[in-house]
């Protein structure tokens, strides 16, 4: 299949959400720029997205809770990896109540690989 001129202006982010007990049966929003929402994550799922070249934000979101913003340049033609998961893991599950009303900002944590 041939490309257009206007794929090669486009890079490509990776995201991989781990496999959580907290968030298993649903699904993470993934959201650029903070209005463009480029898809959803399933538990265990590696999911790749295309975007324009140049700067942006990133986050996730499931209902109530958020994760934190992160901001990148994406090079054009280039890859830009990055993973998600709950913060509710082990002993934290307790916590969930809490994540909801006073942290709902950071219940999932957003980074970037390198």
């Amino acid at each position: 299949m041939a490309r257009s001129s206007r794929d090669f202006e486009n890079g490509t982010i990776i995201l991989s959400r781990d496999s959580g007990f907290a968030d298993r049966f649903r699904a993470y929003n993934v959201w650029l720029d903070r209005q463009n929402k480029l898809g959803v994550i399933k538990n265990g799922e590696t999911k790749e997205f295309r975007v324009e070249d140049g700067d942006h934000t990133l986050v996730v979101t499931i209902d109530w809770g958020s994760s934190n913003v992160l901001v990148f340049n994406m090079p054009a033609e280039q890859q830009i990896r990055f993973r998600v998961r709950s913060s509710a893991r082990g002993l934290r599950i307790l916590l969930s109540p809490w994540y909801a009303t006073i942290r709902s900002k950071s219940y999932l944590r957003l980074e970037r690989d390198i």
